[in-house]
């Protein structure tokens, strides 16, 4: 019959094996901040290396899913002539509820040309702007892209994240991924459990 005793080998295995990579994972994140323990400082990988994390998104970011390139490309294919004309319609009609251009529209030179005055405004207003932006597209396009730094930007933001936000959101993400971890630390740690039991069990009989 075999001992009890050894049959807790596998038992325990697990149990180490699943506790040990919980603490790993717990470890990416916590401590947030440097702990000194016996001369040592602890601190979570992430908020140790915070500033290489938000870096390695960023340029991930900038070169794989959002370049400078890409918001100037949309950029172009806006159609902004329409909006240009809408906003010099909406800017004029504004200044005529003023009340000194009220009182000259009502005049009645103006009574008679004034909405034909009015609209030709509107058209010269609209293609003149439109022609001055269409001219200095190139150059502010490429100003624009200079200016963006995409990657600062973005390692600035993720950087700037509390690290309590960023562990729930990454967790919440990857919940199934290290309940995964977890089970094989469990696994790995019954089968070395088993090994022991059955080299002690082995060696037993020898003797």
């Amino acid at each position: 019959m075999i001992d009890w005793r050894y049959l807790t080998l596998p038992v325990i295995g697990a149990v180490i094996g699943w506790i040990t990579n919980l603490i790993a994972i717990k470890m990416l994140f916590r401590p947030y901040r440097p702990v000194k323990i016996l001369g040592m400082t602890f601190q979570g990988l992430l908020p140790r290396r915070r500033k290489e994390f938000a870096l390695s998104i960023a340029k991930t970011v900038e070169r794989d899913l959002l370049t400078a390139e890409d918001i100037t490309r949309f950029l172009e294919d806006v159609h902004w002539e329409e909006e240009v004309e809408r906003a010099v319609e909406e800017s004029l009609e504004s200044r005529l509820k003023s009340g000194r251009v009220r009182l000259l529209l009502r005049a009645p030179i103006f009574g008679l040309i004034g909405q034909e005055v009015i609209r030709q405004l509107k058209g010269i207003l609209s293609r003149t702007i439109i022609e001055k932006v269409r001219e200095h597209k190139g150059p502010l396009v490429e100003k624009f892209q200079d200016a963006l730094e995409l990657e600062k930007i973005i390692s600035r933001k993720v950087e700037g994240f509390n690290m309590e936000k960023l562990e729930s959101l990454l967790m919440n993400l990857i919940a199934k991924e290290l309940s995964y971890i977890e089970l094989v630390g469990a696994v790995l740690g019954f089968l070395i459990g088993l090994a022991q039991m059955a080299l002690l069990l082995f060696l037993k009989n020898i003797h």
